[in-house]
């Protein structure tokens, strides 16, 4: 049979499946794949990982969202010239989120305005591209008497 008689069958499983990236795909993957002499495996390979890079794109956007910074920090435009105490080593382990899966805590002290809250927004930032769920919400938010930001991740 020929490839004609399965792509409407293709499209239908694809919409039906909720995959609309590889859906859109499709053709073109189908056409590069021809030309390129792909095998079966680096075609399907192909067209889920546009459909997992969108997702991965619309989690991004929904963890941002729904944690309510303030502002975007990214940890790139933080000085830590500044903070010649701060490790920036310790600040990209902690950029990985491994600390949420073992239950630990991180806490930001210091003087106001030596980056407490850049850095706390550019770690929760960091934890939301990586795919974990962030709030930010400040001491006052919390009616705490401080006035130091808390991030809570999960």
């Amino acid at each position: 049979m020929s490839a004609t008689i399965y792509e409407p069958k293709a499209i239908s499983a694809l919409d039906t499946l909720g995959l609309h990236v590889a859906r859109e795909r499709l053709d073109s993957a189908a056409q590069r794949a021809a030309a390129e002499s792909w095998s079966y495996s680096p075609f399907l390979g192909y067209l889920l990982d546009g459909e997992l890079q969108e997702r991965h794109a619309r989690t991004v956007a929904l963890n941002l969202q729904f944690a309510r910074f303030p502002v975007l920090k990214a940890l790139a435009d933080f000085d830590f010239k500044a903070q010649p105490s701060l490790d920036p080593k310790l600040v990209d382990e902690l950029a990985t989120g491994r600390y949420l899966d073992e239950g630990r805590n991180v806490i930001l002290l210091g003087p106001p305005g030596v980056g407490k809250t850049h850095l706390a927004i550019a770690l929760g930032v960091a934890c939301a591209q990586i795919g974990r769920r962030v709030t930010f919400t400040s001491a006052v938010d919390l009616d705490i008497e401080t006035r130091h930001p808390k991030i809570r991740l999960e």
